[in-house]
């Protein structure tokens, strides 16, 4: 798998819509994909860097194909290695994901209340570095 950044926005709400099963009103800073040896993308992570040098994850998803095989926590390893000092998730309803995170060592730390009326678990974990 090759990691690298993304700019094509239409192709990323479409993967979103696939994959996530939202429509994306906003585009990230940041889409990162991860493509196969043939140039197909495998999975996909946005969001932006806030001004502390963390990380905050808005959409993350792997395509169904791709599932069960570590993308998700080989992002997540990658950006803690490099100079991110914290990675900051929201999560409340993805059992898979949140038994991810509490395996790689984040830690639940706020709850916060959304416009869509739902109450959401941030994730948080220091990098190796911050």
């Amino acid at each position: 798998m090759k990691i690298e950044a993304f700019k094509d926005y239409d192709k990323f709400t479409e993967l979103c819509k696939e994959v996530l099963g939202i429509t994306v009103t906003t585009i990230p800073d940041i889409i990162i994909v991860a493509k196969t040896d043939n140039g197909n993308i495998a999975a996909f992570l946005s969001g932006y860097i806030s001004y502390d040098n963390s990380f905050y994850i808005q959409y993350a998803g792997v395509l169904p194909e791709y599932q069960k095989k570590g993308l998700t926590r080989s992002y997540f390893t990658a950006m803690l290695d490099k100079d991110i000092t914290y990675i900051t998730i929201v999560e409340n309803t993805h059992i898979v994901m949140m038994k991810l995170l509490l395996a790689m060592k984040f830690i639940p730390f706020g709850c916060r209340h959304s416009t869509d009326n739902n109450f959401y678990i941030e994730w948080i974990r220091r990098a190796k570095n911050g």
